[in-house]
């Protein structure tokens, strides 16, 4: 069964990108505790769109949003599937889209009172932004899954932003957003992309709203079986681990590791 592309979620047919979606999940063996479920995304900049800006690819394309999508794909996949929350890139991610991140890496030298303000202002929206998510995709009564499911309010928080700032930059600006963000989603997985992002090791252990810490190591950078040292820290500050693996060797190994570890 074909899937789908940010640009068609975006532009498509979202009647035909739903059931294709819905007789793609029928196909499989949900064993376990697996639970079917969509990642509904139109790509990294979709909440930057939230705030009012344009989601494009090419420069003629129309202006678009997340929101009816999702609303749509909820009602037609209610007692089928369940929807993933969007990728959060709030904080300062959200400043790298709207200013761009080019920008925003000299704007962090040389105006760190207006980042203050600007973050400020991104970090407001976060608790009108998770509503309208949470209602959009009726999570209170149907669950929350993104790759594992909770009857209780969870979500992935992120910073890939985080690979051009320094620690203390990351201290000062993105560590308070992502644990208020936490506070409000309640569980909370941060999704640490890429070895730039392991410079912020001891910030990440140290947090009190980020339970969980999800490390992708991101093409060309190995494997995760490359990283046991950063999931052995992890463990040792009592923060729960989630890995991924990109064959079933890899998974066995990784899977042997943590029950010896845990």
């Amino acid at each position: 069964m074909p899937g789908s592309d940010c640009h068609e979620r975006a532009y498509g047919d979202m009647d035909s990108i739903i059931e294709r979606a819905i007789r793609s999940a029928e196909s499989v063996y949900w064993g376990g505790e697996a639970v079917p479920s969509y990642f509904l995304i139109f790509g990294p900049d979709e909440i930057a769109v939230f705030t009012g800006a344009t989601l494009c690819w090419i420069p003629d394309s129309g202006d678009t949003g997340w929101s009816k999508p999702f609303i749509r794909a909820a009602r037609r996949m209610a007692g089928k599937m369940l929807l993933t929350p969007p990728d959060l890139h709030t904080n300062m991610e959200l400043r790298a889209a709207v200013r761009g991140p080019q920008a925003l890496c000299l704007d962090l030298i040389a105006c760190p009172r207006l980042i203050d303000r600007a973050m400020d202002d991104a970090r407001r929206i976060f608790r009108e932004l998770w509503v309208a998510v949470i209602e959009a995709g009726q999570m209170d009564a149907r669950g929350f899954c993104h790759g594992a499911y909770s009857i209780e309010r969870a979500a992935v928080l992120q910073c890939d932003f985080s690979c051009m700032m320094i620690p203390e930059m990351f201290r000062r600006w993105a560590m308070p957003a992502l644990e208020e963000a936490a506070a409000i989603v309640e569980h909370a997985v941060y999704h640490w992309d890429r070895p730039g992002a392991l410079a912020h090791t001891e910030t990440l252990l140290q947090s009190e709203g980020l339970y969980a810490l999800s490390y992708v190591p991101g093409s060309g950078h190995g494997t995760h079986l490359d990283y046991i040292d950063s999931f052995r820290r992890c463990r040792q500050a009592a923060k729960r681990c989630r890995s991924g693996a990109a064959s079933p060797a890899e998974a066995e190994k990784l899977l042997g590791w943590f029950v010896r570890n845990t």
